[in-house]
């Protein structure tokens, strides 16, 4: 669909989707054909490379353990966390992206995170964003 949008000259920025589609294979293949996404992702078992900002240590961590190892925002900051990880396929194709953890608005004690493969867009733009999905 995004290949036919573009050769058919529709505008867009980026991708938007839920949980449901976003898994590495479909960020790759859409950064493949130059397109940037925004998703929010499950929280399951899916790995990403995380370098640890304290020890320059790469990790391959799921977003649940991402998010225990690193320093949150506090107060009534938009974000709760955000970190450059890398998204990786089976097949072994790499590409930068983002995971922006922002409070569960339906639990506040909560959190939900968004990936975005645009490093250039702020993390008050990623959530903005997903929010017009």
């Amino acid at each position: 669909m995004v290949a036919e949008a573009k050769k058919a000259g529709i505008p867009f920025d980026f991708v938007l989707f839920d949980t449901w589609f976003s898994n590495p294979v479909q960020l790759i293949e859409l950064k493949g054909m130059e397109t940037d996404a925004i998703a929010m992702i499950k929280k399951n078992s899916t790995k990403y490379t995380w370098t640890d900002p304290v020890t320059g240590e790469a990790a391959r961590l799921d977003v649940k353990e991402i998010y225990s190892r690193n320093k949150k925002r506090r107060g009534k900051s938009r974000y709760l966390l955000s970190v450059n990880v890398t998204v990786t396929d089976k097949d072994g194709n790499e590409i930068p992206a983002r995971l922006v953890y922002a409070r569960n608005h339906s639990n506040r004690k909560d959190w939900v995170c968004f990936v975005c493969t645009d490093m250039y867009l702020s993390e008050k733009e990623i959530l903005e964003a997903y929010t017009l999905r």
